[in-house]
C-alpha cells in the first residue's frame, strides 16, 4: 500500500491481492427454508430445524394452532441456533414458523411446518 500509493495496477504487478470494497446488504435475510417440525421425545415437546439464510444472526420462532388466523401466532423464542425444542405445549396439532433477523432487520416468515404434540 505505501509503495503503490493505492494504485491498483502497481499492486497487481506485484502479484498482491487487492482487497475489494465490502458488499453490504440493504435487505433483511431471506426466509429460512426448509423448516421441519417433528414430535419431541417428551410430552408437550416439538423439535424444529431449519436452513439458515445468508446474513442471519438470530431467529424468531412462533407457533399457532390455526395457521390461517394471523392473530393466532404467538412468540415462542429467539435463538442464535438453527434448531429449537419447543416445550410445555398442550397436545394436538401445532404449526410453527421461523424468521431470520440480520443487520437490516427481520426477514420474511418461513412456510409453516406442523407436527402433532403428544
Amino acid at each position: 500500500q505505501s509503495q503503490s500509493n493505492g494504485t491498483k495496477a502497481v499492486i497487481d504487478s506485484a502479484a498482491m491481492p487487492v482487497k475489494g470494497t465490502p458488499v453490504r446488504t440493504t435487505t433483511p435475510p431471506a426466509a429460512p427454508d426448509p423448516l421441519g417440525a417433528v414430535t419431541g421425545a417428551k410430552s408437550g415437546e416439538a423439535k424444529l430445524k431449519w436452513a439458515g439464510p445468508a446474513g442471519a444472526k438470530t431467529y424468531v420462532v412462533e407457533r399457532s394452532i390455526n395457521p390461517n388466523d394471523a392473530a393466532s401466532w404467538t412468540h415462542v423464542a429467539a435463538t442464535g441456533k438453527r434448531t429449537y425444542v419447543a416445550q410445555g405445549m398442550a397436545g394436538g396439532r401445532i404449526w410453527f414458523r421461523v424468521a431470520a433477523v440480520g443487520a437490516m432487520g427481520q426477514g420474511a416468515w418461513s412456510d409453516p411446518a406442523t407436527c402433532v404434540v403428544t
